[in-house]
């Protein structure tokens, strides 16, 4: 017991290295990205540079208080992309492979597709996935079973409408439950 007690003690110091580490990577990145004349040949724009190009600009003109994005909401932003992105990949595997262990017949299948197509000595490459229309298939249904964002992206209405009996007025932001839909 006092062998885990000492390890969760070293987890924990190592823990709190980690939003340092992170800050260390995301100034080095933001870094690279302004060293990097954004018009030379062959430099595409990404979200990066998108966001840099936005420093210290006033946001939000229609309010009486104006916002400015800085470095530091750069990085925040940043890890917040990061984390999404990470989080909703991960849990879109979790429950296709979840529901590929509840459903035996589906993964025989879908394993037959693999072995047929790809075989035994290889990782599955994007230029296979063509030819993989069984796989396509049980990923497309295990999103539609499992979304991963509850709700769809925000709507306002244009102009005052009933639908179904129900009045929406001009200017109410709709929120769709994709959960619901599936």
């Amino acid at each position: 017991m006092e062998a885990l007690e000492a390890g969760s003690i070293g987890l924990e110091r190592r823990l709190k290295n980690v939003p340092e580490a992170l800050d260390k990577v995301f100034d080095a990145i933001i870094r690279e990205h302004e060293q990097v004349d954004i018009g030379q040949q062959g430099h595409h724009r990404d979200f990066v540079d998108t966001l840099l190009s936005l420093i210290n600009q006033p946001m939000n003109t229609h309010d009486e208080q104006i916002y400015t994005i800085d470095r530091e909401s750069i990085k925040a932003i940043m890890l917040d992309m990061f984390a999404g992105a990470s989080d909703t990949s991960s849990a879109a595997i979790e429950w296709s492979l979840s529901e590929l262990l509840r459903h035996s017949r589906v993964m025989k299948h879908l394993q037959e597709e693999l072995r047929s197509v790809v075989g035994m000595n290889r990782m599955v490459e994007e230029t296979d996935l063509e030819k993989l229309p069984y796989l396509d298939m049980v990923i497309r249904e295990s999103f539609r079973l499992h979304p991963i964002a509850t709700f769809l992206i925000p709507h306002q209405s244009m102009k005052d409408i009933e639908i179904n009996g129900y009045y929406i007025p001009k200017g109410t932001v709709i929120l769709i439950n994709s959960w619901t839909i599936g």
